[in-house]
């Protein structure tokens, strides 16, 4: 896999290992260069910044690129879900005469930005430099305000861009990465519309196993990417038949979008073969109906039957439920779904910008109030948060909120 994987953690290992050698060897130039590559492979990580600026200014480099590093490493450091020991740890290393607090994200951003008005880079260093400022630009703008100008420019710039866009993903996801969960949905988004076909599978993995924000997120990339690459789209669909419930849900919904495409009729109907090895599944059920009536829709009506008799027989319990309950809903069912789809046909401005995956996706009212001037009225205050279908149920079951007191609470 491209976005993440055990293979790709150990080769940072690796990477590190032989850093940490080169300084021990007193080799700054080897050093400057294995730290480069580090960088590049986890640019999230804030003491990657740290480490590069430290051997740039022991061995004599420009101090305006050390100035530069350790600023990109507060804004990585803002990204982070909190400022634990160990990050202070690092700052304390990076910025001995530190004043106020550690943990203060105002004081962050104050060091950063007095930091970045010192610098005047070489052309060749401010070159290198040019992905992870562009990655910082956009790290801000998640945590602010994203600004149009910060999409289209990293849209303009996609060659070089690339790899360290793929990295930064890599590496929010990978286990005790501490990156808030927006800034890499962010991220996984952007994806949609810088990356290639091959990060496809992946994409439907993430869409079908994380939670929101990052899983609707991964979906939405995921159908940018189908319209770019439809042929290869159909393939990695296709292959999902071996995946999970949820998996192979996802490839269902990017199949209907590919239309009356050829081979579409035929990766839907391998999707259905060998459903009764996936039907204790959580998704099991939505699956079931929706690939039946796509099923249905493209004429296949002796494999839509079949799979409608082996989900009624073996579909257990709570996804029976789910199953009879979506199955009754009829036309509603078939609007839900519209609305979603209606969602999901977002532009990357609206996405980045106006956050608009970041609603609950069944609910477009409060999407569109994302893009008009809110009313002046007296503010309602929720005494509770609102709680999206496929968020955690409030009772700390660990189930998604459908899955559980969805139906209790809305009096079904």
């Amino acid at each position: 896999m491209l976005l993440w994987n055990d293979a790709l953690t150990a080769e940072a290992d690796r990477v590190t290992a032989e850093f940490r050698a080169a300084l021990q060897a007193d080799n700054g130039r080897l050093a400057m260069d294995i730290g480069w590559q580090a960088l590049a492979m986890e640019p999230l990580r804030p003491d990657r910044y740290f480490l590069l600026a430290a051997v740039n200014d022991e061995t004599g480099g420009m101090p305006d690129l050390g100035m530069q590093l350790r600023a990109l490493g507060l804004e990585a450091m803002l990204a982070q879900e909190t400022i634990g020991e160990a990050q202070r740890m690092s700052l304390a290393r990076a910025f001995p005469n530190w004043r106020g607090d550690w943990g203060d994200p105002e004081r962050l951003e104050e060091e950063a930005d007095n930091l970045r008005s010192q610098v005047g880079i070489a052309v060749e260093e401010e070159r290198r430099l040019e992905p992870f400022e562009f990655l910082r630009e956009f790290l801000a703008g998640v945590r602010q305000r994203m600004r149009p100008i910060t999409v289209a420019r990293i849209v303009q710039n996609l060659a070089g861009l690339r790899p360290v866009l793929v990295s930064a993903v890599r590496n929010g996801m990978s286990e005790g990465s501490g990156v808030r969960s927006l800034h890499v949905a962010m991220l996984v988004a952007l994806q949609g519309a810088v990356g290639e076909a091959a990060i496809m599978p992946d994409l439907v993995k993430i869409a079908a196993g994380w939670e929101d924000p990052l899983g609707v997120h991964a979906e939405w990339a995921l159908t940018q990417l189908a319209k770019r690459y439809p042929a290869e789209a159909l393939a990695a669909m296709a292959a999902a038949k071996t995946g999970t419930a949820g998996e192979r849900r996802v490839a269902v919904d990017v199949l209907i979008r590919l239309d009356r495409r050829e081979g579409v009729g035929e990766a839907l109907k391998g999707l259905a073969e060998g459903f009764l090895e996936i039907a204790g599944d959580v998704d099991a059920g939505e699956l079931a109906l929706t690939l039946e009536r796509a099923l249905r829709k493209r004429g296949e009506r002796a494999a839509a039957i079949a799979l409608r008799e082996v989900a009624e027989e073996h579909l257990e319990d709570e996804e029976r439920d789910e199953y009879d309950l979506l199955r009754g809903m009829g036309d509603e069912f078939e609007g839900e779904k519209e609305t979603a789809e209606n969602f999901r046909r977002r532009s990357l401005e609206q996405v980045l910008v106006g956050r608009a995956l970041v609603e609950d996706d069944s609910d477009l009212e409060q999407l569109e109030q994302l893009f008009e001037p809110p009313p002046v009225t007296d503010t309602f205050r929720r005494m509770t948060p609102k709680i999206g279908r496929n968020d955690p149920c409030w009772c700390g079951s660990g189930k998604k909120y459908k899955k559980c007191h969805l139906d209790k609470d809305e009096g079904r």
